[in-house]
């Protein structure tokens, strides 16, 4: 019928791909991330450096997923990686990141805010790190099992959020 409107696609609107985990698009955070860390600067950005090489963000350095199918970020360990600049708090969004290894980055400044966004997060190593702000890890109560800080916070610091951590082996 000529006369039945047609539905279009809003221009907004992005296409659903294999990355994507319901709402939330990995790979833009994960872009988010490499910029606001200075990913240019980090010792191994392969993958990063260019998001187009990969068919798929689980193939970048530092980056581990649940499965081949279930294309969603698990681990992201990015160690000793001269990281610089901010952690995003849009990072915690990543719905199933277990573990989190950061550490032995100096010059990067890492803050709990958003954490209460990480569904799944089990371990995290910011040691060595400017943790900036232990706000929010109490929302991890549930879930986070290893909390692993030397060396980020200032001498004699013991963040008052830990003791609601009842969880931590």
């Amino acid at each position: 019928d000529a006369g039945s409107p047609v539905e279009t696609p809003s221009p907004t609107a992005s296409p659903t791909t294999p990355d994507d985990v319901g709402d939330v698009d990995e790979q833009a955070i994960l872009l988010e991330f490499y910029a606001a860390a200075r990913g240019d600067e980090w010792v191994h950005n392969e993958g990063w450096s260019d998001p187009q090489s990969s068919d798929t963000f689980c193939a970048w350095f530092g980056v581990v997923c649940v499965s081949e199918s279930n294309r969603s970020v698990k681990y992201l360990r990015l160690n000793s990686n001269n990281l610089l600049g901010v952690v995003p708090p849009n990072l915690w969004k990543l719905p199933n990141l277990q573990q989190l290894d950061l550490s032995h980055n100096d010059a990067l400044a890492v803050s709990f805010e958003g954490i209460d966004q990480a569904k799944a997060i089990q371990e995290i190593d910011v040691s060595s790190t400017d943790v900036t702000s232990t706000s929010g890890l109490e929302a991890t109560v549930d879930t986070l099992e290893e909390l692993h800080m030397s060396d980020a916070l200032p001498p004699s610091t013991l963040p008052s959020e830990i003791y609601s951590l009842t969880n931590l082996k």
